[in-house]
């Protein structure tokens, strides 16, 4: 019981803050369709995803209201790839800064990617633009 609420807390308090935490087993996939490239990293439906590591592997933050400080997550600074396979929102943004501050990177609806080294390990806010 001791190891199932152990498990469970780290959860609960990045549901709370609008992130689900989750490790990526997804394979990389060659896309058709700029739709299918945001799945491509298997993110899903209605959300941005940002991954630890290159080609959507390792640890995976899934959003779909963002959140104003990744640290609060303990992912500040460690974004490598990401994934945006939201349809209402045409671009969503990273920011250098907590709270949205900073110049903010665009990611383009139903795209994904490995972010070049300047912007690698780099994001401390990431929503809608």
């Amino acid at each position: 019981m001791k190891h199932r609420r152990t498990v469970l807390a780290p959860v609960l308090a990045a549901l709370a803050a609008g992130a689900l935490v989750a490790p990526s087993s997804a394979a990389t996939a060659q896309p058709s369709t700029p739709g299918s490239r945001a799945a491509a990293f298997g993110c899903p439906e209605g959300f941005v995803c940002l991954w630890e590591h290159a080609n959507g592997k390792g640890k995976v933050y899934r959003f779909q209201w963002g959140a104003t400080d990744l640290d609060d997550l303990g992912f500040d600074n460690t974004a490598s790839s990401w994934s945006n396979n939201r349809r209402k929102e045409k671009a969503w943004c990273l920011y250098p800064e907590a709270h949205y501050r900073g110049t903010p990177l665009r990611l383009g609806s139903g795209k994904s990617g490995n972010f070049a080294a300047a912007r690698d390990d780099w994001a401390s806010s990431v929503g809608p633009c």
